[in-house]
């Protein structure tokens, strides 16, 4: 009897021992797997981070080819400007010189003819003094000078500007710009300024802003033109640019009168 329980011990005995070696075989086996899976979560985290650090790249290196682009589209822009800029100054410094030629033939034609006194006739500062002499003489020195109004109504701004400095550039006395200018009107704009009084038709600027107000060139008609311009098909990046800083800067010119004239009001 004695034998048999010593024997019952030993077996339970070993039956405790195999268990404590299945439950550390399983927490062995519980360990390996969750190194195993972290393992996993690494590699998986640097294949992410490697991920994300190659469309970073790409993003940089997307950055740095669209700011050379700009770079030289803006450097031909520069150029561009630049170019036409000292294009105009050669064209008007010719026109110029032309004008003056034309005059001092003028001048001696009528002096050889003893009309020598109508040169006062001429001069800006005696406004209405030989004003059809004066209107005439003008009229036919900026006769291919001057531009025509053009037909898309985002421009007229330009046109008006250009209208200026051949004015300044001619020196044309302020009593002849509106009638200088008038012919160069689109038939539109002719049977829109007949509304206006004789006095305000004499007046260039007068004429300048009823036109500008009826054909509602203003900060918010600017700005919605900025933002639906489009390129058309026969029209170079370049001109585009251009097309689309001019807009912007008419913009920020007509909102900063109109900020002006708030001002004016509010003193």
């Amino acid at each position: 009897m004695k034998n048999v329980t010593v024997m019952a011990s030993e077996i339970r005995f070993r039956e405790l021992a195999l268990e404590e070696k299945r439950i550390e075989a399983a927490q062995e086996q519980k360990k390996i797997e969750a190194e195993q899976e972290q393992m996993r979560k690494l590699r998986k985290m640097e294949l992410e981070l490697k991920m994300i650090e190659g469309k970073r790249l790409e993003r940089e290196a997307e950055q740095m080819r669209l700011e050379r682009e700009a770079h030289a589209e803006q450097k031909m822009l520069e150029i561009e400007a630049e170019y036409r800029r000292e294009q105009m100054k050669l064209e008007l410094e010719m026109k110029r010189l032309e004008s003056e030629r034309s005059r001092a033939g003028w001048y001696k034609h009528r002096e050889i003819e003893g009309a020598g006194h109508d040169e006062e006739a001429l001069r800006p500062n005696e406004k209405g003094h030989g004003l059809d002499l004066r209107t005439k003489h003008f009229g036919d020195t900026l006769r291919h000078v001057l531009p025509s109004m053009p037909s898309e109504i985002s421009e007229l701004s330009q046109f008006f500007d250009m209208t200026e400095k051949l004015y300044q550039t001619y020196q044309v006395p302020g009593d002849l710009r509106a009638k200088l200018l008038i012919p160069k009107l689109s038939s539109r704009a002719k049977s829109i300024i007949v509304r206006m009084t004789d006095k305000d038709l004499e007046r260039y600027g007068d004429v300048k802003k009823f036109l500008l107000a009826e054909y509602k060139l203003t900060p918010r008609e600017y700005i919605n033109r900025f933002h639906s311009a489009v390129k058309e098909s026969d029209e170079t990046y370049v001109l585009f640019a251009a097309r689309l800083r001019n807009l912007l800067m008419y913009y920020l010119r007509s909102r900063m009168s109109m900020i002006l004239r708030e001002c004016a009001i509010c003193w």
